[in-house]
């Protein structure tokens, strides 16, 4: 129940912030800016946690030392 009562409250001051700065304008446009805006920010921290291509990274190198160790052990 909180995380909505602060995802509201997030919400409605983003709307009243687009409601000033444009004055005049339907709230249904005013929603659907600030949605548009918030759903823009998960996916940026989305992408900040995407940690997948580390991995790749680590298994490409686990990959090569391991081929390394092997040919070496002939």
């Amino acid at each position: 129940e909180g995380k909505i009562r602060r995802a509201a409250k997030q919400l409605n001051d983003k709307i009243e912030r687009y409601k000033k700065r444009f004055g005049t304008g339907d709230k249904y446009d005013y929603l659907a800016m600030a949605a548009i805006q918030l759903v823009t920010q998960l996916i940026d921290l989305q992408e900040q946690r995407n940690i997948s291509p580390v991995f790749d990274v680590l298994r490409d190198i686990d990959e090569d030392l391991t081929d390394f160790l092997e040919s070496s052990r002939t």
